[in-house]
């Protein structure tokens, strides 16, 4: 009995080299490597959450949005998202815009809280950067009356 688990783990540990052998041999007798750079376009931060804030005020809000491809890309236009809460959209002049390859702009996004509630809206930019027309980014909050009225 010990030799046929002898010989059953020496197959198995022969089996499991020729499979990386052949995995090396794929790639060009190099390991596979992870693509570290980002790729397309991204927001920076992805997500924000406000925390608590009062009720009837505006804020703006400041993101970066990241260009990682090598060609310069064109951000055509925003879609926000309104409730009884919360508005959110992008600040007024800042779409359309471009932005060359390897490069970041700032982009101002309006916060406008209206009522008490909770809230967790994304905003979406429409871009022309292929295989991604669309990056977003949600922002949560707390809206209440006065802060200490929770």
């Amino acid at each position: 009995m010990k030799r046929y688990i002898k010989l059953f783990t020496f197959l198995s540990l022969l089996f499991a080299i020729l499979l990386l052998l052949a995995g090396l041999m794929a790639h060009g007798g190099r390991a596979a490597t992870r693509e570290t750079r980002p790729v397309g376009v991204r927001l920076s931060p992805g997500s924000m959450d406000v925390g608590t804030l009062e009720a009837r005020q505006t804020l703006t809000l400041k993101f970066e949005l990241v260009n990682a491809t090598d060609s310069p890309i064109r951000v055509l236009g925003s879609s926000g998202r309104c409730n009884r809460v919360a508005c959110l959209d992008a600040g007024p002049g800042e779409l359309p815009c471009s932005i060359p390859g390897a490069s970041s702009r700032n982009i101002e996004v309006t916060l406008a809280v209206s009522n008490p509630g909770v809230f967790a809206h994304e905003i979406t930019l429409y871009t022309d950067c292929p295989g991604q027309p669309e990056v977003g980014l949600v922002v949560s909050g707390i809206v209440v009356e006065r802060i200490g009225s929770m």
